[in-house]
């Protein structure tokens, strides 16, 4: 039987992180897939970060994933969303070549030493004493000390465009049968869920002059501390449906197989198909359609915004009343995907199993949507798994560590019956959970699993520059006709006397980049190289008050989170429990009376009862 530390059970966004993670840290690790040739697919649009999701892409390339530079070395187009509001949700995003993405994911496993990737499929694991001991792997017995789970969307999957099923994961690959089964064994909770894809559009049948150009920043930033550099080579355009679009679709309804009880998963709410907007949306006479190139090479449009399910003839008849598509051919009609999840209530903070030991599960097996949430996971499940075979402490991140912490945190305690995206609203301390402080937050915690190659102690010293910075910016004082000169430059009233640089700062058109432009007081940082260092700072000055109650609510987060409930507490001996909160806790078993408040229907007085009743 060949023996393996780690066994890692699917090639996408989620396997990839755990394989490498694990890999890193010295396992003999090996990587199951149906294919080689799909690790890293681009399964739905060929894009990396957006709202929240860049976020998580940042705390990836902290913490030492390889997400972040594979997005951008396969980069066509980039974006910082969200600019017009406060720097706490400003998110990257990255347009991606769909067949570059997958070929440096393929390149960068294979070049990774302690590092196997095997062909083929799982039958059952094998378990002896509630513990993951190995697997069945195209008829043959392959052990393991831990496992984990990756499996997407291809659990028991079935595809559905209009009343036609097939069964897949993705096109032109099988669904994986015997996985659920084998769980189901073991008592584990499963349930369905549903996403989808839009069209994909021949990029030669769009008449652009009745389009909006969409482009990238003028200076582009990188995801990764390892780029230096990034350009944009594509745009991307923006048009939108019409009534008679509406008219069309809903023709269609009738043989939806979401309308029509065929699939019965539920999809995510966030990301809804076009049939689902135009249902729970009869009100709007448009929605935003983009047009985003799949490739450089390719001749292909994603159309995002247009993800369904519909018969083939609907998709085609509604795309040709948009306005640049009226002569569009489509090279691949949407469909849905419906597959199994395991309720991830069942897994610890560390993403193990509660059921069975040595058993991790990461990505959409986990009831999330999206590559980026799914790579979180893998990177965490790889990385736990590992400590646990290498004797090393287990790695929490926790809500007021990273949106890594906060998602998991959701997954555990909230098992939504619907996908779970990540949100910036989700995060109660964001603006400390910022996407351009990743590393300032995550680095220490995460650098003892020896996941970089020494390329981010250039980033550690910029943070130390920034702190030297903000501690000399303390006694600085500007004369009072050197600070009205700048506020008379950026329109805000004048003083009647001097006036502290911090405080000048603390006005919303006021930066450390003006005051170095137009006084001496900076002359000691300037240069291009110490521009994102003065932005930081700028924001660290500005919201000063802020984040000082961030830090008091942390504070009083971790004293709850370090009230420990015993494993073995017996929630039926406290009579006083609310019927709702006994089965909550019973079924979650959370490990501190902190989880136990953000367990939903877990009230605020049950709260307070447990606390007396742990301090007896």
């Amino acid at each position: 039987m060949p023996n393996y530390d780690i066994i890692v059970i699917g090639g996408g966004h989620a396997g990839i992180e755990a394989a490498r993670a694990a890999a890193l840290m010295g396992c003999n690790t090996a990587l199951i897939t149906m294919k080689t040739s799909t690790i890293g697919v681009l399964s739905c649009n060929p894009s990396i970060g957006g709202s929240a999701k860049g976020h998580l892409v940042k705390e990836i390339d902290a913490i030492g994933g390889i997400m972040p530079l594979i997005a951008d070395r396969s980069g066509l187009q980039f974006k910082m969303l969200n600019t017009s509001k406060g720097p706490a949700i400003w998110s990257p995003r990255s347009q991606n070549d769909k067949y570059l993405y997958p070929g440096y994911a393929q390149q960068m496993l294979k070049k990774t030493a302690y590092l196997t990737i095997l062909e083929g499929t799982i039958e059952k694991l094998l378990v002896s004493e509630k513990e993951v001991r190995g697997v069945l792997f195209n008829g043959q017995e392959l052990s393991c000390k831990a496992l984990i789970l990756c499996g997407g969307t291809f659990l028991n999957a079935a595809m559905y465009t209009g009343r036609d099923k097939t069964l897949g994961g993705r096109v032109n690959e099988l669904a994986a049968n015997g996985l659920s089964d084998s769980l189901l064994e073991h008592g584990f909770d499963i349930g369905r869920l549903k996403t989808g894809t839009p069209p994909r559009i021949f990029a030669d049948s769009v008449d652009y002059s009745k389009v909006r150009i969409e482009s990238g920043d003028e200076h582009p930033q990188p995801f990764s501390h390892k780029t230096s550099q990034v350009r944009n080579t594509i745009a991307c355009y923006a048009t939108a449906t019409r009534k008679e679009t509406h008219a069309i679709l809903e023709q269609g309804f009738a043989d939806s197989p979401m309308f029509t009880g065929l699939i019965t998963g539920q999809g995510p709410r966030y990301c809804p198909s076009i049939e689902d907007k135009i249902y729970r949306f009869n009100e709007r006479d448009s929605h935003q359609i983009m047009l985003e190139p799949e490739s450089l090479k390719g001749n292909t449009i994603y159309v995002n915004g247009f993800s369904t399910s519909l018969p083939k003839d609907i998709q085609e008849q509604a795309l040709r009343t948009i306005p640049g598509l009226e002569h569009m051919r489509i090279e691949k009609y949407g469909y849905a995907v419906e597959y199994d999840f395991f309720y991830p209530y069942q897994m610890m903070y560390t993403l193990e199993s509660k059921r069975l030991k040595g058993l991790y599960t990461a990505g959409q097996i986990n009831g999330t949507s999206g590559y980026e949430e799914a790579a979180s996971q893998g990177l965490i499940a790889g990385i736990n798994a590992a400590a646990r075979i290498k004797g090393l402490p287990e790695l929490v991140i926790e809500r007021s560590d990273g949106y890594i912490g906060v998602m998991i945190d959701d997954l555990v305690n909230k098992s939504s019956d619907e996908p779970y995206r990540i949100f910036t609203s989700l995060a109660e301390y964001r603006l400390l959970l910022r996407q351009d402080n990743a590393f300032e937050r995550l680095y220490e915690k995460t650098q003892i699993y020896g996941l970089h190659d020494g390329s981010e102690k250039r980033v550690m010293n910029a943070i130390s520059l920034r702190k030297k910075l903000e501690e000399s910016l303390k006694g600085i004082k500007i004369s009072k006709d050197e600070a009205n000169a700048l506020y008379t430059e950026v329109q805000e009233s004048p003083v009647k006397e001097s006036e502290l640089l911090t405080t000048m700062c603390k006005r919303p058109a006021m930066t450390l980049s003006l005051i170095r432009e137009k006084t001496s007081h900076l002359d000691a940082w300037k240069g291009t190289a110490f521009d994102s260092i003065l932005w930081q700072a700028d924001i660290d000055i500005k919201y000063e008050g802020y984040i000082a109650r961030h830090l008091a609510d942390i504070e009083k987060f971790k004293d709850l989170e370090h009230k420990i409930i015993p494993s073995s507490y017996d929630y039926d001996s406290l009579q006083s429990l609310s019927k709702e909160s006994k089965e909550k806790l019973k079924k979650i078993r959370p490990h501190s009376i902190g989880q136990a408040s953000r367990i939903p229907g877990v009230s605020p007085t049950d709260i307070s009862l447990l606390v007396i009743d742990l301090k007896r």
